[in-house]
């Protein structure tokens, strides 16, 4: 696919969520913690019909949005 400036870009090919302790959230500006909540979201929409409601709390706090700071 194309972004809004006409570059190529990758699409992800599975859905699993970033495990948050092997990041270092303090060094991500606003566009990179955006593009982490914005991945996570559709991590949780796609997977979480295909769940029971204990793997969907796992998955819903896996995927919880980070904020400006953390």
């Amino acid at each position: 696919t194309e972004n809004s400036m006409g570059f190529l870009c990758f699409e992800p090919v599975t859905l699993f969520p970033i495990d948050l302790k092997l990041a270092d959230l303090n060094l991500l500006d606003g566009e990179e913690r955006a593009w982490l909540n914005d991945y996570h979201r559709r991590v949780f929409d796609g997977l979480a019909p295909l769940l029971d409601e204990e793997e969907r709390q796992w998955l819903a706090k896996q995927c919880q949005p980070v904020g400006s700071e953390r």
